[in-house]
C-alpha cells in the first residue's frame, strides 16, 4: 500500500485564506519583492515600484516608540551637568595626580642629606612597591 494513499493523513480544511494568514501572528508578516542575482534596469524599476506601492498601503507605525531613550538631563546629577559644562568650555580635567607613584620623584637631589626626607622617601617607596605588586 502506497504511503500517500493512506486515509489517516491529516489535512487542512479547504479555505480561500492563504496559509500564512491563518496563523494568529500573521499581522506581523510583511512581504516585499525579492530579486535574486543580476537584474536589468527595467526589472529593478518594477521591483522598486512594487516596494513603493506596498509601503504606501502599510500603516505608519513607529516600531521604536517603546524603546525611546530617556532624557538624561531629567535624571542627571549636578556632577554630570558640571562635567558636561567643563567639556563644552574646553577646560582641562583636574585629574588625580599620579606623580607620587613615579619612583624618580621620591627624593629630590636637595634632600639627599636630610634624614626626615630620606625616611619619607622610604615610606613612599614602600607604598609604591605595594601598589605595583597589586597591579
Amino acid at each position: 500500500m502506497d504511503f500517500l494513499s493512506q486515509n489517516n493523513l491529516l489535512a487542512l480544511p479547504p479555505t480561500d485564506v492563504p496559509l500564512v494568514y491563518q496563523h494568529n501572528l500573521s499581522h506581523l508578516v510583511t512581504s516585499l519583492p525579492y530579486i535574486d542575482g543580476d537584474t536589468d534596469s527595467q526589472a529593478m524599476a518594477q521591483a522598486q515600484k512594487l516596494i513603493q506601492d506596498e509601503m504606501k498601503i502599510m500603516p505608519k507605525k513607529d516600531y521604536l516608540a517603546n524603546l525611546r531613550l530617556k532624557d538624561y538631563r531629567s535624571s542627571a546629577s549636578i556632577y554630570l551637568e558640571s562635567e558636561l559644562e567643563r567639556i563644552k568650555n574646553g577646560t582641562s580635567l583636574n585629574a588625580v595626580d599620579l606623580g607620587k607613584y613615579n619612583p624618580q620623584t621620591l627624593l629630590a637631589p636637595s634632600q639627599e642629606n636630610d634624614l626626615n626626607s630620606i625616611q619619607a622617601a622610604i615610606t613612599r617607596a614602600d607604598g609604591l612597591s605595594q601598589h605595583n605588586n597589586f597591579k
